[in-house]
């Protein structure tokens, strides 16, 4: 559970938690659209059932994600003071940002180590901050390895690693409401020994 009278502004999407607080807008439409689209899909999977299967028989129904590496979003954060400016990142597909509300999405993290995600933070009182945790903090087969905790300073047009570079899994990223330095990480470690982090 988080404590938000120790972040009142944490806007948090927990994939799996069935944790989801303080969303904006955008993030409920993101939302919205991704539940329709999933609808769609599974009703073209039983129009060959169906009275109507004309309306659908050029629609081939087709496995998107779930069980397979890398089909799965682990983090969403925003900027709160400009709601077409979101983050996303994947269990083994980096960051997404997009500055236009999700009509477009490019990557900004290609260039680092790792491209296994396991949260992303924005710094509310300065959004150009932007701290990722590597490596997907869910254990599971395919989980993609991370190589620590990142810090953008610029959008995310370029990062550095600050550390936590053995963690393997670093699931929450939450920093102080007034300092960005000051973070606190909950890394879950190597998937099967012990941490040396």
């Amino acid at each position: 559970m988080i404590d938000n009278r120790r972040f009142p502004n944490d806007y948090v999407v927990a994939t799996g938690d069935a944790l989801v607080t303080g969303l904006t807008v955008p993030l409920r439409l993101l939302i919205a659209l991704s539940v329709w689209f999933l609808a769609m899909m599974v009703s073209t999977a039983f129009a060959a059932d169906d009275d109507n299967g004309d309306l659908f028989s050029g629609i081939n129904a087709r496995f998107i994600s779930g069980g397979v590496p890398g089909g799965r979003a682990t983090s969403i954060a925003a900027d709160q003071s400009n709601p077409d400016v979101l983050y996303v990142g994947g269990a083994a597909s980096g960051v997404w940002k997009t500055e236009n509300g999700g009509m477009t999405w490019r990557p900004v993290f290609d260039d680092q180590s790792t491209s296994s995600i396991g949260t992303i933070t924005v710094f509310q009182k300065n959004p150009d901050i932007v701290w990722v945790g590597t490596g997907e903090g869910k254990p599971r087969y395919g989980t993609g390895v991370g190589t620590g905790i990142f810090k953008s300073t610029d959008g995310g047009e370029t990062w550095r690693n600050m550390g936590l570079k053995a963690s393997e899994r670093i699931q929450r990223v939450r920093l102080h409401p007034n300092n960005s330095n000051i973070v606190s990480a909950a890394v879950v470690g190597p998937a099967s020994t012990d941490g040396e982090e």
